[in-house]
């Protein structure tokens, strides 16, 4: 299984220009079996190079084959000064040709820090049926990290290694199968887990 993990800048190139085909074809001649990518915009004009397209929707159109799944940390009222409107979304999306069973979206923390520069970030977790893996569906989770707050910073790592604690213990002792409601579905949550960002 190959796994490929990239913070794309919503798809802005080292020349300044935002092409999400151009980024989409380095992601299709990887030949990954999951893709993690960071910093995916929805309707964010204002970002360096132009970025108002709907990215997830438009990295799906590119890369046919891929099951997407997105988790926006900062999600704000549009940008009406451009015209847009709607929601402006920041975060993470992963692509898998494997099957996703289960996605699970999580703030990380965001204690105050006023003295630098910050916004809410997010993990998005997908359990995979990864065939070739012995012991079960594989977690793998893909997130980015606050940049400028070393507090901030601090925290998401400690809820990370709690999330990762919290994943293993659901994998070996799954809840009841009493309530039949489909949301109440009890699918494999996978020990072992892949941590990208």
């Amino acid at each position: 299984m190959r796994v490929l993990s990239w913070n794309i800048q919503w798809g802005r190139g080292i020349d300044g220009r935002v092409d999400l085909a151009r980024t989409a074809a380095v992601i299709r001649d990887a030949d990954a079996d999951v893709v993690c990518l960071q910093e995916v915009a929805v309707n964010h004009p204002g970002l360096p190079g132009g970025a108002a397209e709907d990215q997830v929707a438009r990295l799906g159109e590119l890369l046919p084959g891929y099951a997407s799944v997105y988790a926006a940390g900062s999600d704000l009222i549009g940008d009406t000064g451009h015209g847009q409107g709607g929601r402006r979304l920041f975060g993470q999306m992963l692509l898998s040709r494997l099957p996703l069973l289960q996605v699970f979206r999580h703030l990380l923390p965001f204690p105050p820090d006023p003295a630098v520069p910050a916004m809410q970030r997010v993990a998005l977790e997908a359990v995979i049926a990864a065939p070739n893996v012995t012991w079960g569906p594989l977690r793998v989770v893909t997130t980015h990290l606050e940049y400028y707050s070393a507090l901030q910073r601090a925290a998401q790592v400690e809820f990370l290694r709690e999330l990762q604690a919290l994943g293993h213990r659901h994998a070996v002792a799954p809840r009841s199968e009493a309530e039949t409601d489909p949301p109440f579905a009890v699918l494999p949550r996978g020990e072992g887990c892949v941590l990208c960002g």
